[in-house]
């Protein structure tokens, strides 16, 4: 199976995202390649960052 093609000028890094979600706490950060299903403009594979967190204010 093919990997996702990736917009490397649209994404960011995890750094980046830990740093403008500086006031979390998280329980999950990882990035994954997924199957979607959503639709007809939402199918096969793609990267995406799950983000599970709490605000620390």
């Amino acid at each position: 199976m093919q990997e996702p093609r990736r917009n490397q000028s649209i994404l960011g890094t995890m750094e980046e995202l830990k740093a403008d979600f500086y006031n979390f706490e998280f329980s999950c950060l990882k990035e994954e390649i997924v199957e979607l299903n959503e639709g007809i403009y939402h199918k096969g594979r793609s990267a995406v960052v799950r983000i599970i967190a709490t605000s620390l204010k």
